[in-house]
């Protein structure tokens, strides 16, 4: 009932703009939630450092890193375990191999298309590192191409230019999207109150008094009939 009263005295059109701005507002709040650990989209190249470690098992440690354009970055691929691995990274964006794809795939692919960085271990525990200049914006993947361990799982990815990882995308929002939102639905409810109270002081002012309207302004007890 109050909710009706309100929608005809300040109309659909005031109403509809206001929900739809506090709508806006919470998703764009969100969107800022959503990454706030973005790589430096746009900001001057600097020099970083990243380190991949094979453990035990087909893996890499950690299987996706961040970059920006022009960063020089350090690369140091560690080995523990006690099989040989190589780590090539793929030179051309947003290119993946097929999902349990062979090895004669991998080796066929990188002999057109020479990898961004391509770093082999032995068996013994060592490492091997090497620098490169990351490249323009796109994800691109980085695989181990020793027989079967791709199919197994073996890879991962390098984000450059704030690029969503694979894995790492948005997962809802948290907690401070949801105290925003609360907060401009708060503002939005005590804007649309003040108004209804405004208009009905000011609708109070240029009401008619009950002697101009043609009977008593009121009846008293004495007068009552029985």
């Amino acid at each position: 009932m109050i909710g009706r009263t309100l929608v005809r005295r300040l109309g659909w059109r005031t109403v509809s703009a206001a929900l739809v701005a506090s709508m806006v507002l919470v998703a764009t709040a969100g969107l800022v939630e959503a990454s706030p650990s973005a790589p430096r989209a746009g900001a001057p190249p600097v020099s970083t450092s990243v380190t991949i470690t094979v453990g035990s098992g087909f893996t890499f440690d950690p299987t996706s890193f961040p970059v920006n354009p022009g960063d020089t970055v350090t690369l140091t691929f560690v080995q523990s375990d006690g099989t040989p691995h190589n780590l090539l990274i793929v030179a051309e964006a947003n290119y993946t191999f097929p999902s349990g794809a062979g090895t004669s795939v991998l080796l066929a692919y990188f002999t057109q298309h020479p990898p961004l960085v391509n770093l082999s271990l032995g068996a013994a525990p060592t490492t091997a590192t090497t620098t490169f200049i990351a490249p323009h914006k796109g994800l691109y993947q980085f695989v181990c191409t020793q027989s079967g361990h791709f199919a197994a799982g073996m890879m991962g990815y390098m984000g450059s230019g704030g690029v969503t990882i694979p894995g790492q995308g948005y997962s809802g929002p948290g907690a401070p999207v949801f105290i925003i939102g609360g907060t401009i639905a708060g503002l939005v409810l005590l804007a649309i109150v003040l108004a209804f109270v405004i208009g009905r002081r000011r609708g109070s002012m240029h009401e008619m008094p009950p002697e101009r309207l043609g009977y008593a302004e009121g009846i008293s007890e004495a007068t009552k009939g029985p």
